[in-house]
């Protein structure tokens, strides 16, 4: 209750001095609450508990995002069997979440240029916290879902991943293709440098850098060319291989070879 300390005209009538002004509004549905009130008021507090991570100076966002994929990276490059496919797993989609969240995070930043802060300066910010997020989270979702599928039989790994002098990144590169399969959840068991015939497929001791041995009866082989190898050369053995297992699905992987020869 309001009261009306003078005489106002509205709409050609004058209300009474100290008349008593009343409004009720109309009672919010759920839904309208939960938009208009209880959704604001959640983000505000989320927003202020991680007050901290917005004063953090982009240089340390970005930083953090890098460690996270290095500690990845070199897991998926050194560890060997189900380790390296574990660190594959979670340094494939740290990858690929980094990237995701950069783009998001810097689109974000234009709009959430305040006061003096310039655009170019509020992009940087939310591209880095961006960067970092999604490394952080992806790396644990690709972990996480790879541990459950493995530990718990889903998927089993059998050998190591091949070690190749030549080419730096020639295990890394296996250890992410294996951690995407299992992932994947389509495959029953994956083989690393393994022959086809101990993975049960025909071509004797052929032996392609991973194996896919599909849930549903679908297979996959893999090869991941080396600095010493040329693509054209990989793709006749995938096809080779292909005709003595008909069905087969077929993946080649070219940009290990590709960053060796430009690296070293």
């Amino acid at each position: 209750m309001v009261e009306n300390p003078v005489n106002l005209v509205y709409n050609g009538y004058t209300t009474e001095t100290n008349a008593n002004l009343v409004y009720d509004p109309d009672e919010l549905t759920w839904w309208r609450h939960y938009w208009r009130i209880s959704f604001p008021a959640f983000w505000r507090t989320i927003g202020k508990a991680f007050g901290w991570w917005n004063d953090l100076h982009w240089g340390w966002k970005i930083l953090i995002g890098v460690v996270v994929l290095l500690t990845l990276g070199l897991g998926a490059a050194f560890l060997p069997g189900a380790d390296g496919v574990i660190f594959g797993a979670a340094f494939s989609t740290a990858l690929s979440s980094a990237a995701i969240g950069t783009g998001i995070a810097a689109i974000g930043g234009i709009g959430a240029a305040i006061d003096d802060e310039s655009i170019a300066a509020s992009i940087l910010n939310g591209a880095a916290g961006g960067f970092a997020i999604g490394a952080v989270t992806g790396g644990i979702y690709g972990a996480a879902s790879s541990v459950i599928r493995i530990a718990t039989g889903a998927t089993n790994i059998y050998g190591s991943a091949q070690v190749n002098s030549a080419t730096f990144f020639h295990r890394m590169a296996s250890n992410m293709q294996a951690g995407k399969m299992v992932m994947s959840g389509q495959y029953s068991s994956i083989y690393l440098n393994s022959g086809l015939k101990t993975a049960g497929l025909k071509g004797g001791a052929l032996r392609p850098d991973v194996i896919g041995i599909g849930r549903f009866g679908q297979n996959t082989l893999v090869e991941v060319t080396s600095t010493t190898q040329t693509a054209a050369q990989m793709a006749a053995k995938l096809q080779m291989m292909a005709g003595m297992n008909p069905g087969v699905n077929t993946v080649l992987i070219n940009w290990v070879a590709i960053i060796g020869i430009i690296l070293f």
